[in-house]
């Protein structure tokens, strides 16, 4: 994501500085960023949405570029789904019209 943020800036000509300033952000914290010395990961909601913003992005997709949202956030885990199909099993087996 960093990347992209840096790419988008050159295109527009943005210096460094100014896109720190644009992001609300310090610019020592902009080049730990492009470093690697800081992780988007630990970016607030605040300067997610900044970034998202700036690259026209949705935040739900910048949330995920930077690793804060995972795709297993949007699904219950397996046991879950197993205790639902155990509930529907048990259902069917209680219910006449489903007696085999």
């Amino acid at each position: 994501m960093v990347q992209v943020i840096f790419e988008r800036a050159v295109g527009e000509g943005l210096a460094s500085t100014d896109l720190a300033d644009h992001l609300g952000i310090a610019p020592s914290t902009l080049s730990h960023l492009k470093t690697g010395r800081r992780l988007a990961s630990s970016l607030g909601r605040d300067v997610i949405e900044k970034f998202a913003e700036f690259l026209n992005y949705p935040v739900l997709a910048v949330l995920i570029l930077a690793e804060q949202v995972h795709l297993s956030d949007f699904y219950s885990p397996r046991n879950d789904l197993d205790r639902a199909i155990d509930r529907a099993l048990q259902f069917m087996a209680d219910d006449p019209e489903w007696e085999g």
